[in-house]
């Protein structure tokens, strides 16, 4: 491995063809996700063109109250997210508790259940 670094400290014509070649199996690697970020950006560009060319004026107001209008939906939906995790935990725990009650009441003794380490 040294070797090859001191080779291709040495030799900068090599160097820049092993980078030339990175880039380029990476281009293939990722291709397609590239592909569908331009086109992406693309219809975004094209649909904002059209607003603006069919209402110069409003265009700015109405990006503008659609990103706040974003941001308050994504805010509740946090919150709710939040909500959510805290009601699944709960019923986790009332869960394992019902399951503990239900093997005390069977007779399973707790020894036998595996533990994780």
């Amino acid at each position: 491995m040294d070797g090859l670094i001191a080779y291709l400290s040495s030799h900068h014509i090599a160097l820049a063809l092993t980078i030339a070649a990175a880039v380029l199996i990476a281009y293939f690697i990722f291709k397609r996700l590239i592909k569908l970020a331009l086109f992406c950006f693309l219809v975004a560009l094209g649909v904002a063109g059209y607003f603006y060319l069919k209402q110069p004026g409003r265009t700015w107001k109405d990006v503008s109250q659609a990103l706040q209008k974003t941001k308050t939906q994504t805010e509740k939906v946090v919150e709710t997210g939040k909500k959510t995790y805290e009601k699944g935990k709960e019923v986790y725990e009332k869960g394992k508790k019902f399951s503990d009650s239900v093997d005390s009441l069977i007779g399973k003794d707790k020894e036998k259940r595996p533990e994780a380490e």
